[in-house]
C-alpha cells in the first residue's frame, strides 16, 4: 500500500467522522429544542391553571363583597355596580400600564424559559 491510498482512507476515514458528529449534534438540537419547548408549554400549562382557578376565587370574592355592599347601601344591585365600577378602574389602570405591567414581563419570562 503506497501512501497515497492510505490519505485516502485517512480522509474516507475523517469524512465519517464529520458525518456522525453533524449527526450528533442535529440530535442533540433537536433533543434541546425539545426540551426547551416543552419546558415552556408547561410553564404556560400551569400559569392558565392557576389564572383559571384566581378568576375563580377573584369571581366568588367578588359577588360575596357585591352583596355586603348591597346590605350596606340598602339595594343589591348597587353593590354589584359598585364592584363594577371597581373592576372598570382596574381594568383602566392595567389598560394605561400594560405595557410594563403585561408584555414586558410576559416577553421576558418566556424568552427566559426557552433560552435557559
Amino acid at each position: 500500500m503506497n501512501s497515497t491510498d492510505e490519505i485516502f482512507e485517512q480522509a474516507a476515514e475523517s469524512v465519517e467522522y464529520v458525518k456522525h458528529y453533524i449527526s450528533t449534534q442535529r440530535d442533540l438540537m433537536k433533543l434541546d429544542f425539545a426540551e426547551r419547548s416543552a419546558r415552556l408549554i408547561s410553564g404556560l400549562v400551569l400559569g392558565f391553571s392557576f389564572a383559571i382557578i384566581g378568576l375563580l376565587v377573584i369571581g366568588f370574592i367578588s359577588v360575596a363583597f357585591a352583596l355586603l355592599i348591597g346590605q350596606w347601601l340598602g339595594s343589591v344591585p348597587l353593590g354589584f355596580v359598585s364592584i363594577s365600577g371597581i373592576y372598570l378602574l382596574l381594568g383602566l389602570i392595567v389598560f394605561w400600564f400594560r405595557k410594563v405591567l403585561l408584555v414586558e414581563p410576559v416577553l421576558s419570562k418566556v424568552i427566559q424559559q426557552f433560552f435557559d
